[in-house]
């Protein structure tokens, strides 16, 4: 049996659409998680970050980047007392309901950090250990559900 799904996969090496989509947005990300900062502000001892993440993501990569996101700008100003996530979808390529292009980002809504979730995410020693942990993701993952269950993919 098992000689018969390598067979298949030899003999018909392509790619389908859907997995070149998927390893693009995996390596653009990766890309973003190496070399991108997210964009912030802050006033008044509370930071605003523009998050914004593509269409197609699911819900689990969008609470990654996210927690990636707030890490980063806590860890460089351990001393906030509020911080605000502003999530938009990139426009990039798509159409609104006519198919005209979209020359804007949309937004789907802000997530807020007090003071004792950014103590939390300080005690955190790396990004990845922040943005990948499970408990902090399924919060995310609730907290954006509940701006909107059309956008993003649940897996």
């Amino acid at each position: 049996m098992n000689d018969q799904a390598t067979k298949v996969t030899a003999e018909n090496p392509k790619l389908t659409k859907g997995q070149i989509a998927f390893l693009v947005f995996a390596f653009l990300m990766l890309l973003g998680w190496l070399f991108g900062e997210p964009s912030y502000e802050i006033q008044d001892g509370k930071a605003s970050i523009s998050t914004k993440v593509w269409m197609s993501s699911s819900l689990d990569m969008v609470a990654s980047q996210v927690l990636g996101d707030v890490y980063t700008v806590v860890h460089k100003n351990p001393d906030l007392q509020a911080l605000d996530v502003t999530l938009y979808i990139l426009g990039a390529g798509l159409t609104d309901r006519y198919g005209t292009p979209l020359k804007h980002d949309i937004k789907v809504g802000v997530l807020h950090w007090d003071r004792a979730r950014i103590e939390d995410a300080l005690k955190y020693k790396k990004d990845y250990a922040y943005s990948q942990d499970e408990p902090q993701k399924i919060i995310i993952m609730a907290m954006v559900r509940s701006m909107t269950s059309t956008y993003f993919q649940s897996h």
